[in-house]
């Protein structure tokens, strides 16, 4: 679950570079 969890924050970090 973390881990899923924090790979959705870097996807997110990824969309917004």
């Amino acid at each position: 679950m973390l881990y899923l969890y924090a790979d959705d924050l870097l996807m997110r970090m990824l969309a917004v570079l």
